[in-house]
């Protein structure tokens, strides 16, 4: 309520969304998704370009509702925010085997994805965004999934999995540097989530959590 924004962003394609609505914010995510567009091909949703072009038609509203000028205005001044990635890896890399006949290494994958996201922050920065926040990946190789389909002999985390996290996260800084140098108006926040989660796993009395391995579903 501070920044003006509702407590719950509404999807863009809820049909609902219009008028007033559209200047407090929207979430033109969809689930399932990620950097790659083979990772949205796989569940049949939105990838991350198409998610962009809702965007511009968003924009292109706002411009009929307000004018140009406060249209400009209120998307400089926005806060936007990206957060994707592990459906890529969890949901795409190492379960599709089609992905790694392909010639990819986790390092070639990982290049694959900064591409991607290299592509977004320039088509929105074009679009008049200036600030934005780059969300890291998790420690995915905790996920009670990844446990059970890729550590079989006990409910450890998968460590293999949590190095791919944080080198890809690292990745991610170093494109944020990059592109906030070769774009002056910009500015990018990298906002980490993997140390935190970490320690949930590890140590869950600490949050309030008695057990932090065993899934809920099944897993």
């Amino acid at each position: 309520e501070f920044v003006g924004v509702s407590n719950l962003l509404p999807a863009y394609s809820d049909p609902e969304f219009r008028g007033e609505k559209l200047l407090t914010g929207a979430s033109f995510g969809s689930s399932g998704s990620g950097y790659a567009r083979s990772t949205a091909h796989n569940f049949n949703v939105l990838p991350l370009e198409k998610q962009v072009n809702n965007f511009r038609k968003y924009k292109a509203q706002l411009v009929n509702m307000v004018g140009q000028e406060y249209a400009v205005k209120i998307v400089s001044e926005a806060l936007f925010g990206i957060s994707t990635g592990t459906n890529d890896f969890t949901n795409n890399y190492y379960l599709n085997p089609l992905t790694k006949s392909n010639n990819y290494s986790v390092e070639g994958f990982q290049n694959l994805l900064i591409h991607s996201l290299t592509v977004f922050i320039q088509n929105i920065f074009s679009e008049g965004c200036t600030k934005l926040v780059i969300i890291g990946l998790p420690p995915f190789g905790c996920l009670p999934s990844q446990i059970t389909l890729h550590n079989l002999l006990g409910n450890t985390c998968v460590e293999e999995f949590n190095e791919v996290a944080m080198s890809f996260n690292a990745k991610i800084k170093s494109l944020a540097a990059k592109m906030m140098l070769n774009h002056r108006d910009l500015r990018i926040v990298y906002f980490d989530i993997y140390d935190t989660l970490v320690d949930t796993v590890n140590f869950p009395f600490k949050y309030g959590f008695r057990e932090t391995r065993k899934g809920c579903c099944g897993t």
